[in-house]
């Protein structure tokens, strides 16, 4: 459901689903961790309050759409299926249940509307999500929809389109609001992701140098003709949009005999 793409497909004389699978999504990253798990990227505002005023002000969640009504998936000729594949034939280990866990997160579209039902509407848990949503115990606590809503199984139009009705319904309060505040947030990291990456991968091109100089003076009674030990690192500035900043130098000293509760800073315009 919400997903034009297969809507369209439903529609030719045949239809039927690929499922491409790269190996490197299943890989290790050089950490040792496992992979899996309205505006153009570069107008993408640095601060997520001007994000969202500007989407509030000039857009709405569309509906979502409808399942298609029928699918002619029979596959062309001398083309097989093939075998659909395992944890273990991807090199992954399947885990094993803690019974301490209190929240089950099966997969599918099935189950993802399941705990929209439930959550939304059965035990009427919207009406206080402000309050309760950072529990990190009882599954009621918060939605829960996260895991349903990374693999696709639900779509955030979907979960707008129940919050409205549920304010025809039922209420409308800021607990009804903060839900599509959240969905929000999440749209937002989307993009600065998508920035930042584009950003990391111009580094080289776009990245001045600067230097944080920070001057420790001598010990107290140390003759002041001793020279004054300094600590020099190199950083890289730029601001989040990824263009380039003014070179800065930071200097920080201690006050002879005041100790380092009485400090000064400087800000200075590199020479």
């Amino acid at each position: 459901m919400d997903h034009e793409p297969l809507l369209r497909a439903a529609a030719a004389d045949q239809c039927f689903a690929v499922q491409c699978i790269d190996p490197r999504q299943f890989e290790t990253t050089a950490l040792g961790f496992h992979r899996t798990g309205p505006f153009e990227i570069a107008d993408t505002p640095e601060l997520f309050t001007d994000f969202r005023k500007q989407i509030e002000k000039h857009c709405e969640a569309r509906p979502p759409l409808g399942e298609p009504s029928q699918i002619n998936c029979e596959l062309p000729e001398g083309l097989e299926a093939g075998e659909i594949p395992t944890l273990n034939s991807l090199g992954l280990l399947s885990q094993s249940k803690d019974d301490r866990c209190l929240n089950r997160f099966p997969g599918g579209q099935t189950a993802g509307n399941q705990r929209l039902q439930e959550y939304i509407w059965d035990e009427d848990r919207l009406r206080v999500y402000k309050q309760t949503r950072n529990g990190m115990l009882a599954p009621n606590d918060s939605s829960k929809f996260s895991p349903w809503l990374a693999h696709g199984c639900i779509s955030a139009r979907t979960i707008a389109d129940h919050v409205r009705r549920y304010e025809d319904e039922r209420v409308e309060n800021k607990s009804t609001y903060w839900m599509i505040f959240e969905l929000l947030w999440r749209d937002y990291f989307r993009w600065i992701t998508r920035i930042q990456s584009w950003t990391s991968s111009n580094r080289q091109k776009k990245t001045k140098r600067s230097t944080i100089r920070l001057v420790q003076p001598a010990a107290e009674n140390q003759p002041s003709n001793r020279p004054t030990e300094t600590m020099s690192a190199q950083i890289n500035i730029r601001n989040a949009s990824g263009s380039e900043t003014s070179p800065r130098v930071l200097s920080r000293e201690r006050l002879p005999n005041r100790g380092w509760s009485r400090t000064k800073s400087r800000v200075l315009a590199a020479a």
